[in-house]
């Protein structure tokens, strides 16, 4: 399930304002005279048919590490912080800098929690869920440097540890320390960072789990490929967003590590129905200009994953629609929220910033 990096995309997003969510106009956020950072917070209710409701709160602040540097995106810090019906929780921070007129880009983040869930196990007769409670820890940092053009080359390093129990008859617990260098390479001709209305952002990202570095001695390596395209229609006014990916692995592949269809590439399933070892995806986007701040998002989707023989055996759509609000004033950042219908599946997503 990659749990580490579900959070790292959710930590990096934007976020809105909590002292001004009880009234007033929410783009207006706190101003640090002296240090110049623009703070925001909110609270976030959540809500799905695995976990039920929830609150996810975050407090961050927008800053520029160099305010003569003109070039480079806003950078941001943060923590955040989650807890859902099913007693699911996490609590973690993160700081995304960009430096030097936009030649590197860094990324730290870490956190803990719990993650309570379900897989199917169609190996039983009939197939059956099975729930589990997974207690994780991460902690991951990145360097990217401009090498050419919109061109920008780097690497990182994850580490996390996790205990998974299984509610079956006898209970099991498996327990894993995992640690990986990987590989980060991305091309962004993106106008925006938060809000792009033109341009392409196309990422290839790896990590290498090396037995001599993980507990137990499983070796093996994950790869994600996903490119982005962006354009303006309607006078600059609405943007169409496209998206393909794929992210598989290879090796000695642990259950922690399957590639799992929902969250971030099509939404819209929520009961860990589809795994395995490779997901591959495609994803569309209207953002329609609705009226001053706010947008309407239209949808649609499709996505597969292999089964236990390593097939693509079924093609799971998924369509929605939902809303946005732009809070900031200075930074083109949403919350919004969606409603994804999937194959025999719903899901509402509340979105900070966008899918893509």
């Amino acid at each position: 399930m990659r749990i580490f990096s579900i959070i790292l995309v959710l930590s990096v997003l934007s976020f809105s304002s909590f002292a001004q969510f009880g009234g007033g106009d929410p783009a207006k956020v706190e101003l640090d005279s002296a240090k110049k950072i623009k703070w925001a917070a909110i609270p976030v209710p959540t809500w799905d048919q695995i976990t039920g409701w929830g609150v996810v709160g975050v407090v961050m602040g927008y800053y520029k590490p160099n305010r003569l540097d003109t070039i480079s995106p806003t950078s941001s810090f943060g923590v955040v912080g989650m807890y859902s019906q099913n007693k699911n929780f996490f609590v973690g921070g993160w700081n995304q800098m960009y430096l030097k007129e936009d030649l590197w880009r860094l990324t730290l983040a870490g956190g803990s929690g719990d993650y309570n869930f379900q897989f199917l196990d169609r190996i039983m007769d009939p197939p059956t869920f099975i729930k589990f409670g997974t207690k994780y820890s991460f902690i991951y940092a990145a360097a990217t440097y401009n090498v050419w053009d919109r061109l920008y080359v780097g690497g990182h390093w994850v580490s996390y540890a996790a205990d998974t129990e299984y509610q079956i008859d006898p209970p099991f617990t498996g327990r894993s320390k995992m640690h990986a260098p990987g590989l980060n390479v991305t091309y962004d001709s993106r106008d925006d960072v938060n809000f792009p209305m033109s341009g392409w952002q196309v990422n290839l990202t790896s990590n290498h789990y090396l037995k001599k570095l993980n507990e137990p001695a499983l070796s093996f390596d994950n790869w994600t490929i996903d490119v982005n395209k962006y354009i303006s229609v309607r006078k600059n006014k609405d943007v169409v967003a496209l998206r393909a990916m794929t992210s598989f692995s290879t090796g000695d592949v642990p259950f922690e590590a399957q590639e799992v269809i929902g969250n971030t590439d099509i939404p819209g399933y929520t009961e860990g129905r589809y795994r395995g070892d490779v997901k591959i995806a495609a994803q569309s986007e209207y953002r329609l200009h609705l009226y001053k701040k706010w947008r309407l998002v239209g949808l649609l989707a499709a996505a597969s994953v292999t089964d236990e023989d390593g097939k693509f055996t079924q093609l799971l759509p998924a369509a929605g629609a939902g809303i946005r609000y732009k809070f900031m004033k200075d930074e083109k950042s949403h919350i919004g929220l969606d409603f994804v219908r999937g194959k025999d599946d719903w899901q509402l997503v509340v979105r900070f910033g966008e899918s893509f």
